[in-house]
């Protein structure tokens, strides 16, 4: 056992310093997934397959579309399905959702498609889990050009048409 007196020399800084230090175990490092888009779920939701003819599941991060059966749910599935479907895309993962789909942002030559989803008004920037403050930006330019779903007057974000459903 070590003495008391050996710890009343120490202060909390060094181990601050130490904790915030050390790397987050957690917090997976982004992977990179080359595949064909087979399928659009919705407009925030695809299925591809890689070379090795593995399936996976994306969400698009960062952002949110509307539901199937919300105003623009549709709208915003086939403008996903525009411009990926059956293309080859690269998909920066960052990580899993709670329903074990990777969750990542899309490429499409160079083109950032999640980023393109909220420009043209088909997703809003998803307010809980926006890292990206550009994809603020993409959503008020969008609301202020009233594109896509901002044609209406108060769109409902789509957390709160899934809350009313439930209630």
């Amino acid at each position: 056992r070590l003495p008391m007196s050996l710890f009343k020399s120490f202060t909390l800084i060094p181990l601050v310093l130490l904790i915030s230090a050390c790397p987050k175990v957690n917090q997976p490092e982004p992977i990179q997934i080359s595949c064909l888009v087979t399928a659009v779920t919705d407009g925030d939701t695809i299925k591809c397959t890689d070379t090795n003819k593995s399936t996976h599941v994306i969400r698009l991060s960062q952002i949110d579309a509307p539901e199937k059966k919300q105003s623009f749910g549709t709208a915003s599935k086939i403008a996903l399905s525009s411009l990926i479907y059956n293309k080859h895309v690269v998909i920066k993962v960052t990580g899993q959702d709670q329903y074990g789909r990777n969750i990542g942002e899309i490429f499409f030559e160079n083109n950032n498609i999640n980023k393109i989803m909220v420009s043209n008004g088909f997703a809003w920037a998803y307010k809980e889990f926006v890292t990206d403050p550009e994809y603020n930006a993409l959503e008020s330019n969008a609301k202020n050009q009233r594109l896509g779903l901002w044609i209406e007057p108060n769109p409902l974000y789509p957390s709160i048409f899934r809350q009313q459903l439930i209630n």
